[in-house]
């Protein structure tokens, strides 16, 4: 199905006047409003919020193609600031819509089944879970049918609160947490999940984590300068040994020749379990957006000695057809899902190889 920016931006307010009355009232979500609440999609596809819509005189400065957006996008704000349990709870909320248009693309849920079943299939214990960039919980929700106990971080403050209300503290075996990934260390002990999974966030976002940042460690230190990475060095610190690792992320990670000092890291503490280059259409239906994405699974080994040929080709970056791309894949191209590829460009305007699947999320899951 199309990404429909109107009616994804609809169901979004519906959400999001429900998490508000809950709040107001002091009560737990009945099932009818829980169902309005799975259908936050978030703002991904919507950065028309980022304009300015306080008057009508505003729709000016619109785009012609999103001027049909101005009312119901107007309407939103005004419902939170008159409807929030005060001004500062508005003003959080406007504020955090405006800065997940960034980063809220959440993964369809075949695709994540897809994962667990295959976990399933290979008889892989989890007690427990992280899922470190939770959302609306795609990855949450599915893992938690396969463990013990799933715990859920979301920085953003309006889906956690969507995310709470969903599971309630103390019901069911679903932890959501209002928390950054960078926050775990202060909250507990680390070093304890047996997997840790998630679609994680990607861009040149800077992270501050005291004992990364100012540590003596260069790599750690250099990780934090981009959040993907980050969450990689980080993630396979909070496994146990022998833990799991399987997120889903941008093909910066594994394209960009700078990112081989961060993959050597990887390859140095865990195995690699599997590498997938996914469809460029992978979030089209959720957020209405293209964009490269690779699945990657790591198991911690912090007694290894030596790397597997996949493994040094994972390190490094080749070329394919005049495009910085993983050499793994170069050899590898049956790890690529996709049913066509040219060389066009990324969403940045810089030459990219494109993957395109023709069977849509169910297609992709599939494969």
């Amino acid at each position: 199905m199309a990404y429909n920016k109107k009616a994804v931006l609809a169901a979004n307010t519906e959400a999001i006047r429900v998490v508000l009355r809950l709040e107001k009232e002091r009560r737990e979500a009945t099932e009818a409003e829980k169902g309005i609440l799975r259908d936050y999609q978030g703002f991904g596809g919507l950065k028309c919020v980022v304009n300015r819509c306080d008057s009508p005189d505003d729709i000016r400065y619109w785009s012609k193609s999103e001027q049909h957006l101005f009312e119901p996008t107007q309407r939103l704000k005004q419902m939170i600031y008159r409807d929030a349990v005060d001004a500062n709870t508005a003003k959080r909320y406007w504020e955090s819509i405006k800065a997940s248009v960034l980063t809220s693309f959440y993964t369809d849920t075949r695709i994540v089944a897809a994962i667990a079943d295959t976990f399933s299939s290979v008889d892989v214990p989890i007690r427990r879970c992280l899922d470190p960039s939770a959302g609306m919980g795609a990855f949450t929700e599915i893992f938690a049918t396969k463990a013990g106990t799933v715990d859920a971080m979301e920085k953003d403050l309006l889906t956690a609160r969507i995310s709470q209300a969903i599971h309630p503290y103390g019901q069911g075996n679903i932890i959501v947490r209002q928390a950054p990934f960078e926050a775990i260390g202060e909250l507990e002990d680390k070093d304890k999940y047996d997997l840790i999974t998630s679609n994680i966030p990607f861009g040149d976002f800077m992270v501050y984590d005291r004992e990364y940042s100012k540590g003596k460690d260069i790599l750690k230190r250099e990780s934090t300068r981009a959040i993907h990475n980050y969450f990689f060095v980080k993630g396979l610190d909070c496994i146990k040994e022998g833990g799991l690792l399987a997120f889903i992320t941008s093909q910066g990670v594994l394209n960009s020749p700078q990112n081989e000092a961060i993959r050597l890291e990887m390859m140095e503490k865990a195995r690699l379990v599997s590498a997938i280059r996914l469809p460029n259409n992978l979030f089209t239906d959720n957020a209405g957006t293209e964009v490269g994405s690779d699945l990657v699974i790591l198991q911690k080994d912090t007694r290894k000695e030596g790397l597997t040929e996949d493994e040094r080709l994972f390190t490094r970056t080749g070329t394919l057809r005049g495009v910085s791309t993983n050499s793994y894949f170069i050899e590898h191209e049956e790890q690529i899902v996709c049913t066509s590829a040219e060389l066009d460009t990324d969403p940045y305007g810089k030459p990219a190889m494109v993957y395109r699947h023709e069977g849509g999320a169910e297609g992709i899951a599939d494969s």
